[in-house]
């Protein structure tokens, strides 16, 4: 559980920055920048094209990210009962023992 914790989690803070920056970033220079129509320039369309591609992209990953740490929490909550009752173990055996 810990891999996929830390593969898919820790860099979704990171993917929230690029969403942000190919949401607010590339359309706006593109269309401040352009000149007549917009539907004519092929570099524009490109451009946001792959905005939006990445955008996606990086949509998909965040809810894969938000999927995994669902299930990790779900599991990390299974675990919690048997902590409690070893830990009262614990301390029944140490009690005796002193």
């Amino acid at each position: 559980m810990c891999a996929p914790y830390a593969s898919i989690l820790c860099p979704c803070p990171v993917l929230c920055i690029e969403l942000a920056k190919v949401d607010n970033v590339a359309p706006v220079q593109i269309l401040s920048a352009s000149e007549g129509n917009i539907l004519e320039d092929e570099s524009a369309i490109s451009v946001i094209t792959e905005a939006k591609t990445l955008g996606n992209e990086i949509s998909l990953k965040q809810k894969v990210a938000e999927e995994t740490e669902v299930q990790i929490e779900a599991a990390r909550t299974a675990y919690k009962p048997c902590g409690d009752y070893t830990a009262i173990l614990f301390f029944c055996i140490s009690g005796q023992l002193a």
